[in-house]
Parts: structure tokens; C-alpha cells; sequence
């Protein structure tokens, strides 16, 4: 009953729906900005609310539908969910010279 309330005033005041995105930090440096972009371009009335959690508060966030959307840095994830690539990075060790 709650989501529906919610949902009818997001309509009443000329907002389609809410995405709710979980993410790690460091995906707000460039991935998250761009896609945020790109999806307010074609989704002007969609209202997004950001949670920083880390990858295991974000699995069990969508396992219990309290986000959509989980930007994680896991090559995988339980049966329940889905998994999709959002971009390749190099993973580099870095040290001093001697």
C-alpha cells in the first residue's frame, strides 16, 4: 500500500517513477555521472535516488527489492540476479622504484 501512495504522488507531482541505484564509490568517478546523463536525456521524469553500499549490502539490497539497480565490482552474484558488464578497467600493482 505504501509503494502504491508513493507512486501516486511521484505521478502527482509530473514524476513517471523512481529508480532506486545502489553503487561502490568509486563508480561515481565516471561510469555513474555518464549513465545518469545519458538516462535523464531520455528519461527526464524518472526520479533516481543513489545509496552508496558496498558489494555485500548491495547484493542483499536487491535480493530484497529495496534497490533496482546495484553497480558492483563482483564477477559473480547469486541465481536470483543478473549480471551485466558496465565497463573493463586495468587492475594494475603499483611500486615504489628502488
Amino acid at each position: 500500500m505504501d509503494d502504491i501512495l508513493n507512486h501516486a504522488k511521484l505521478l502527482n507531482d509530473g514524476i513517471d517513477g523512481n529508480l532506486k541505484l545502489g553503487y561502490v564509490g568509486s563508480a561515481t568517478q565516471r561510469l555513474i555521472p555518464q549513465l545518469l546523463l545519458k538516462f535523464k536525456d531520455t528519461n527526464p521524469n524518472v526520479l533516481i535516488n543513489l545509496t552508496e553500499l558496498d558489494n555485500r549490502r548491495q547484493i542483499q539490497a536487491l535480493l530484497n527489492q529495496e534497490i533496482d539497480i546495484g553497480f558492483v565490482r563482483m564477477e559473480r552474484v547469486p541465481k536470483r540476479l543478473e549480471i551485466h558488464p558496465a565497463m573493463e578497467e586495468t587492475f594494475s600493482l603499483v611500486l615504489p622504484t628502488r
